[in-house]
């Protein structure tokens, strides 16, 4: 594979080894993927809580307080995806601590979605009107028909 990653030639004729990389000054970047996705991430968070201050109160009998939950969980949501961000920044000493560190971005990650899921989860069951309106609109369908 001439050229794959950047190596700038024939691994295997470069070590004897088809399957290992060379050692030597070239260092790809890692994380590089999971830093793209992070920002994306924060900015998609950023946009989510403008959206939601900008819509205001829905105007159902528990509007204020899903507004409320939604607000928070974004606010939150937001927060973690910067200290996961955050983390991406240290350079680990050891292979364990880069470990830990991955470990502690995913827990960060999966945290973000469990708690976005189950925040719709409660607004929607707390509120009839507004689960009518995530069922009905057409956003939503197209998510449901995505996932399968």
């Amino acid at each position: 594979a001439r050229g794959a990653r950047g190596g700038g030639g024939d691994t295997a004729r470069q070590t004897g080894d088809p399957g290992r990389r060379p050692r030597g000054r070239h260092r790809p970047r890692r994380g590089l993927p999971r830093r793209v996705a992070l920002e994306r991430s924060i900015e998609a968070a950023d946009t989510l809580v403008e959206a939601i201050d900008r819509a205001g109160v829905p105007d159902t009998t528990g509007g204020e307080q899903a507004a409320d939950q939604v607000s928070s969980w974004a606010n939150g949501a937001k927060d973690d995806l910067e200290e996961a961000e955050d983390l991406l920044d240290d350079e680990p000493d050891s292979l364990e601590d880069d470990v830990e560190r991955v470990t502690e971005i995913a827990r960060l990650i999966g945290g973000v979605l469990e708690s976005g899921r189950q925040t719709l989860a409660a607004v929607v069951t707390s509120d009839p009107e507004l689960e009518a309106a995530f069922r009905d609109s057409s956003t939503c369908q197209q998510l449901r028909a995505e996932s399968g």
